[in-house]
């Protein structure tokens, strides 16, 4: 397998939510992260209609319809989904209808020429140069044909956004569920029973990815 150079995890909730509800000092009024944790937190607002704050570990953003927690440390990943699952004990009312697991993987490449000849691999985009110049693959996106008990999944390549050194790619898996019963319980039941086969199956994707591709 491939060595990453970033592997980040996010954990998007789709549902009806108050932002103004999960802050940094209500995390460590309910001991889910310490004093310290919550007073060197970097908040950038918390309002009625979207809260959003840094940790040193994880970042974390909710609107009124979706909630995102992110962390870029592969070392915290489970401790992201037990402060997830004890959040949202607490919250058992809370109204949500999907939950999707994101594995944001970042390659960087050895050359550029290794990168242009990544995406080549996808699509003759040469073929267009007698219109377009210089046409370059911008993403690529495969998707389950369709959504079951497991969930549905789509994997999409495109430019890395975190290195910048314009020969990076991010490969994208994402694990999307509907909660059945649409609150937190259901929501709590689905990332429970679905966490390991979620980054297996992103190891899986990835390697026959990584096994097939010729640059």
């Amino acid at each position: 397998m491939r060595e990453r150079d970033i592997y980040s995890l996010s954990i998007v909730l789709i549902g009806n939510f108050n932002p103004v509800i999960i802050s940094p000092f209500w995390l460590a009024s309910k001991g889910l992260i310490r004093e310290i944790e919550a007073e060197t937190a970097r908040v950038d607002v918390i309002h009625s209609e979207v809260t959003k704050f840094e940790l040193d570990w994880f970042s974390f953003e909710s609107t009124q319809a979706r909630i995102d927690f992110k962390t870029n440390r592969e070392s915290h990943f489970n401790i992201l989904r037990d402060l997830i699952i004890s959040i949202f004990e607490l919250l058992k009312e809370t109204p949500i209808s999907a939950i999707g697991i994101n594995h944001l993987c970042h390659y960087s490449l050895k050359t550029f020429e290794e990168y242009r000849n990544f995406g080549y691999w996808f699509s003759p985009v040469k073929e267009f140069s007698e219109v377009m110049h210089e046409p370059k693959l911008l993403s690529v996106q495969y998707v389950k044909s369709n959504s079951d008990d497991n969930g549905s999944l789509k994997l999409s390549i495109t430019p890395s956004d975190l290195i910048p050194d314009n020969k990076s790619v991010l490969i994208n898996c994402n694990h999307h569920f509907q909660i059945t019963k649409k609150d937190a319980k259901g929501m709590l039941a689905v990332l429970i029973n679905n966490w390991d086969d979620s980054f297996m199956k992103t190891d899986k994707l990835i390697d026959l990815l990584w096994s097939k591709v010729t640059l």
